[in-house]
């Protein structure tokens, strides 16, 4: 079925691609979107999460960022409820809820999901925490 973009002059198409993908085009045929059944969401440019100032309220910098960097655990893993086996890289969502339950959300069925970039912001002020602590140390040494 078609649509417009802002400009309404573009018309886009969503529709059953194969039997696994549904794909987003424009007039050219050109895709913008696509989500297999598996649940692969792909995007021709960024994807973006709103995070203006201006939508949030009680801003607090994560303090002891480097202590829950240092708890969380990267894994490697197989998927086990998809075709898909290929090797993938992340977190285990039950060990992120100790840390930073704020990242971790439970479907309907209770499967646990991590928004990972979320975590960008632990990360940042972790690198900020670990730069003070050198600069300090070459301070020292001085």
């Amino acid at each position: 079925f078609p649509s417009h973009d802002n400009n309404g002059t573009d018309q886009w198409f969503v529709g059953m691609y194969d039997n696994t993908t549904f794909k987003w085009t424009d007039s050219n045929n050109d895709v913008k979107l696509s989500l297999t059944t598996g649940g692969t969401l792909t995007a021709k440019a960024d994807v973006v999460a709103y995070s203006d100032a201006r939508l949030k309220e009680n801003i607090i910098t994560v303090d002891n960022a480097v202590e829950k960097v240092l708890a969380m655990r990267g894994v490697f893993y197989n998927r086990i409820d998809t075709k898909d086996k290929s090797r993938k890289v992340g977190v285990i969502a039950q060990e992120i809820q100790e840390i930073l339950p704020e990242v971790v959300t439970t479907s309907d069925n209770g499967t646990l999901g991590v928004s990972y970039g979320n975590i960008v912001g632990v990360l940042i002020e972790a690198i900020k925490e670990l730069k003070a602590e050198i600069d300090e140390l070459k301070n020292n040494k001085q």
